[in-house]
Order: C-alpha cells, then sequence, then structure tokens
C-alpha cells in the first residue's frame, strides 16, 4: 500500500528554499471525508524534501471527499487554503501564482511603512480645516 498525499503550494520562511509546496500525508478515507495531516512535509518542485527532520504533530484535518475528486482540490473548512489531489496540479498553481505575485509571495502585502504613511495620509485628508 503506497502512502498518498495532499499537496499546497506555499511559500517557506527559511531563507534558501522560497517557494515551495507542502505535502499532507492521508490518514484516513471515509465515504464523505479526507482526513490528513495538519503539518505538511515541504518539498521542492521535483519533490525532493526540504527538511527532512520535520516531524508532524500527528493533529489532523479533513476536507470533503465528493468535492476534491470531482474538482482536484478542495478548502477546509474555515480556511482559505488548496489543498490538490495531484502533485502536478499543484506544481501549475504555484507557478500560476509566482507569475502574477513574484517569488517569495512578492505583491503579497505592502511594506509596513507604506502602509503606515497611507493611513496617516488618509487621516490626514479627513481631518477638517481649521
Amino acid at each position: 500500500m503506497s502512502t498518498e498525499y495532499l499537496y499546497r503550494p506555499t511559500i517557506s520562511l527559511v531563507e534558501p528554499f522560497g517557494n515551495c509546496i507542502a505535502r499532507h500525508r492521508i490518514v484516513k478515507r471515509t465515504a464523505k471525508r479526507v482526513v490528513y495531516l495538519r503539518v505538511g512535509e515541504l518539498i521542492d518542485y521535483s519533490g525532493e524534501p526540504l527538511h527532512p527532520n520535520l516531524v508532524p504533530n500527528g493533529k489532523t484535518r479533513f476536507v470533503d471527499r465528493q468535492i476534491l475528486e470531482d474538482h482536484g482540490y478542495a478548502r477546509p473548512a474555515n480556511s482559505g487554503l488548496r489543498l490538490f489531489l495531484s502533485f502536478d496540479r499543484c506544481l501549475a498553481a504555484s507557478r500560476r501564482r509566482e507569475a502574477t505575485r513574484g517569488s517569495l509571495g512578492g505583491g503579497l502585502a505592502p511594506d509596513l511603512a507604506a502602509l503606515k504613511a497611507a493611513r496617516l495620509w488618509e487621516a490626514l485628508q479627513r481631518r477638517p480645516n481649521t
């Protein structure tokens, strides 16, 4: 019996790795749910582990099995994550995200100084002239 995984695009906060994929081991399949380990193993785009010593903590989550099998991906409850059934589809989604946002999540959010400056400018604009 081979080990099955769910995959999701992610960004490693460890400097040399950058954009990568997390794979979550499937621990059980029921008629309605696919249960997987919450902590995923980071792998590169060729499928090789980046952190071989990472040990999952045993906590699990689940996704709807019917949605996963129909669409090829599913979102866990109360989460914006997309978990893909196939490595290839996850890799394609990750590369699409890189093309639109840049490497290492560039464009995800402006820097803190820019946010503070914009907020201060808006506050000054709303202030009545005295």
